[in-house]
């Protein structure tokens, strides 16, 4: 990397890949946030069911790696699928929004559960330089968030319907 650089230089470097993110590419996700909170704990701070603030949607540039399925451990078979997200820092900053461990994000009608977030792509090696946050994350199963209404099988009587 060059020792001399101008503000200007790492400005240009930002509009070039906000634009190409937000306006080429556009693929918008929504990130939701653990509230802690809203979410009943037991003795030992664990969550039966966790609470999640309402979703955030920013921009990112999504790799997605192929499905597997796993039949070892439960009858039938289970989907497994991992995913990488790349956001700008900027975006990421502008929006209030800081990523972390447990944060869901929705994308491609499935949930995904962070696993690890990545800030170190440094433009011309300075710390304060930072380009992206690149966030890790495996599919989650939509059963065990309480991020939307799952349809389940018991209809009240003034949930049923009428005139069938």
């Amino acid at each position: 990397m060059g020792l001399f650089y101008r503000s200007r230089d790492f400005q240009l470097i930002e509009t070039i890949n906000e634009e190409l993110i937000g306006e080429v590419v556009n693929t918008e996700i929504d990130v939701y946030k653990y509230n802690l909170y809203e979410s009943e704990v037991n003795l030992y701070g664990e969550a039966r069911s966790k609470v999640y603030y309402q979703g955030l949607r920013v921009a990112a540039l999504i790799e997605q790696e192929d499905q597997t399925y796993d039949t070892a451990e439960y009858p039938g078979a289970e989907l497994n699928q991992a995913a990488t997200f790349n956001f700008l820092r900027k975006t990421i900053k502008n929006a209030g929004l800081f990523l972390e461990l447990g944060d869901i994000i929705s994308w491609n009608d499935s949930y995904w559960e962070v696993n690890g977030v990545v800030e170190n792509q440094l433009v011309y090696g300075q710390t304060e330089n930072s380009l992206t946050i690149t966030v890790t994350t495996h599919m989650s199963r939509r059963t065990k968030l309480q991020i939307e209404r799952v349809r389940v099988g018991n209809a009240s009587k003034n949930n049923s319907m009428r005139n069938i």
